[in-house]
């Protein structure tokens, strides 16, 4: 059976900047494919700390915080049940996913 990992994080992309405020952005790996997506959701670049949350400093910070673990979580939950049915290839050729960066 082939190993599989997986990796999830959100991140501030600095590319879309305007006036400090700066998209959030979320990418999931697994194995070597990237998928990228957007959260739709734009945040201050200095209420963003360095473990790729919105630092506690308000109901905002703690809103956004609370959708990102959602958001995690509910990834989390469809990888493990396409895995457990189908094995991380199959995934793979399933979505798509070449190894190149795909929107979704």
């Amino acid at each position: 059976m082939m190993r599989s990992t997986f990796k999830m994080l959100f991140y501030m992309n600095g590319n879309k900047e305007k006036n400090g405020i700066v998209p959030i952005m979320g990418r999931v790996a697994t194995n070597a494919p990237v998928v990228q997506f957007s959260y739709k959701q734009t945040i201050s670049k200095v209420f963003w700390d360095t473990k790729n949350r919105a630092k506690e400093k308000g109901k905002e910070a703690r809103g956004i915080n609370l959708a990102l673990d959602n958001i995690k979580a509910q990834i989390i939950e469809h990888y493990q049940r396409l895995s457990d049915r189908k094995g991380p290839y199959k995934i793979h050729r399933q979505h798509g996913c070449s190894g190149s960066i795909r929107a979704i």
